[in-house]
């Protein structure tokens, strides 16, 4: 039997578990994105950047391509990336489910290794990251 491992996973928190049989899982590891419940203002110390114009009045304010939370939440994925990947090489599993919250899931996807991402067995679009363990024991085995 492969050895599968099943990650939930939201943008703040995320649990791996062990598939023991079908209908059975073990939580092997959880990790937390604390930043991730502050608001984009708790996030930011700074206030953005400006620039005098020289042709007209007024100041230009500059924008990152990025905001302060959706960098986080990439800082979370990647991650979550490097703890599974650092287990993939140890051959800690054959097989990854990937159960993630829909505005979590593109984020967590772009950014797995390719190795691991052939791991992969299955994508579920799914917030089951308030759940409590037997819930979604129940959820993921039906």
């Amino acid at each position: 039997m492969n050895r599968s491992w099943v990650i939930v996973a939201n943008k703040s928190s995320a649990r791996v578990y062990e598939r023991i049989k079908r209908k059975d899982l073990k939580l092997i590891e959880s990790l937390e994105n604390p930043t991730a419940k502050r608001s984009e203002s708790e996030q930011v110390s700074d206030r953005r950047g400006s620039m005098s114009q020289s042709h007209s009045h007024g100041q230009q304010s500059f924008s990152p391509k990025t905001t302060a939370k959706e960098h986080n939440e990439i800082s979370f994925a990647k991650e979550i990336n490097d703890f599974l990947e650092k287990n993939r090489t140890r051959n800690k599993f054959d097989e990854l489910e990937i159960v993630a919250a829909p505005s979590f899931l593109g984020i967590l996807k772009k950014n797995l290794d390719k190795e691991l991402g052939k791991q992969v067995t299955q994508y579920t679009n799914k917030d089951f990251g308030e759940r409590s363990d037997r819930e979604i024991k129940k959820l993921i085995a039906s």
